[in-house]
């Protein structure tokens, strides 16, 4: 009889990793012998399983699991606990240690271990990531590595970005494995080269991040972008489907920033409670199966702006409001990329495909216009009645010209 571990946990059905080093093997909670579906956790022992070849492939039957101690979980205590939480939102939440509690309760757990994290971290300094100059990309260096890694990159941190909107280029050395420099200062490379942070920075973030300290010889990951198995199976004759679907996973104590000026404590207000309500359900797709929630916290932020210079930055996706803004826009020495978006939108149990529009992608460098650049665009599919809004106005950080 074949063993493994249990790999994968989804809605009704999961993934096996045999022991043999073979190809996952899908079941689905009929397959179980010795156990309820809900009593599994990821990582658990298979002891044996059959293989069934059915129409979509190997299927996976009779499985016997080694059984685990449950473990109970004190919510008041986690609540009340000033420093580290008892276990982690991965233990409560993922492996299901506390599934006899109500989801209100979970989520509070929940709730209560991303606020000791957030606190814990808002202790050191952030590190605010801002996307590359576009002219940096349109001005290739001579060598084809220096073209490779400019192309790779994506994001640099504030120091970078303050130079790059100085005029400054990164310069590439001679000599392999090559040097980058910016200003004078030395550029490190991470996340798969797609994030460029200075000495310091890179120092914090070994030593947060990578799994070997601060060793130099290891990437460290603010994002990854795994990919996971999904199983459709047939309504007739019980087959099953693979496909997989793309996610998007922060590292601990990483995730996105957005920047915002409010009119009135009042609207202030309804955002952060909005804000509350999207954390608890969720953005983005497969909510249903746990992903996209978030928790979030305030911090101040020193908002560049266009003073100096006939160029720009925009540090938000732009629509131009009409032709003539446009052709300003497109005017002189300019650098841009184009994205196509589109997206699904859901309303009182309705999802439809919003229309799709073609922006300015954050870090395209235009020439100025004024100071009112771009637009709010209605998305909203033609069926429906209320508006769906994307968010299209430029926030404008002034260019100067590059440095010789």
């Amino acid at each position: 009889m074949p063993t493994g571990k249990i790999k994968t946990l989804l809605k009704g059905f999961g993934f096996i990793q045999p022991d043999d080093g073979s190809k996952d093997v899908h079941f689905s909670r009929r397959a179980l012998k010795n156990v309820q579906f809900d009593e599994l956790i990821e990582g658990q022992q298979v002891t044996s399983y059959t293989i069934t070849q059915g129409d979509k492939g190997p299927t996976a039957s009779n499985i016997e699991v080694e059984k685990v101690a449950q473990q109970k979980v004190d919510i008041s205590e986690i609540i009340e606990k000033g420093g580290e939480p008892l276990v982690t939102a991965a233990e409560i939440l993922g492996r299901k240690l506390a599934r006899n509690l109500k989801t209100a309760q979970i989520r509070k757990v929940y709730g209560a271990v991303k606020k000791i994290q957030m606190t814990e971290f808002n202790r050191n300094e952030l590190i605010m990531l801002k996307p590359k100059l576009a002219y940096a990309a349109a001005r290739k260096p001579e060598k084809a590595e220096g073209k490779r890694k400019i192309k790779k990159l994506q994001f640099v941190s504030g120091n970078f970005f303050e130079y790059m909107v100085s005029g400054y280029l990164p310069e590439f050395s001679k000599d392999k494995p090559i040097t980058i420099t910016l200003k004078g200062e030395k550029v490190y490379p991470i996340n798969g080269e797609k994030v460029w942070v200075d000495a310091q920075e890179n120092k914090q973030l070994r030593a947060a991040l990578s799994p070997n300290g601060e060793s130099e010889n290891e990437d460290i990951n603010i994002w990854q972008t795994p990919t996971r198995p999904r199983v459709t199976i047939g309504s007739q004759n019980a087959g099953s489907e693979i496909w997989h679907v793309q996610t998007v996973q922060f590292n601990t104590n990483c995730g996105l920033w957005f920047a915002a000026q409010f009119d009135s404590d009042e609207t202030q207000q309804r955002i952060e409670t909005l804000l509350r309500v999207l954390g608890d359900t969720g953005i983005g797709g497969e909510r249903n199966a746990g992903y996209g929630t978030f928790d979030f916290a305030e911090t101040t932020l020193e908002i560049p702006t266009s003073e100096v210079g006939s160029q720009f930055v925009t540090l938000s996706s732009i629509c131009p409001q009409s032709p003539e803004q446009l052709a300003q826009l497109l005017t002189g020495d300019i650098a841009y990329t184009l994205n196509p978006l589109t997206g699904w939108v859901s309303s009182t149990g309705t999802a439809s495909r919003r229309k799709q529009v073609s922006m300015f992608a954050e870090g395209s460098v235009l020439h100025t216009s004024g100071t009112h650049i771009g637009r709010l665009v209605d998305l909203r599919p033609d069926t429906w009645s209320h508006p769906v809004y994307r968010y299209g106005y430029a926030w404008q950080v002034g260019v100067t010209g590059a440095s010789e």
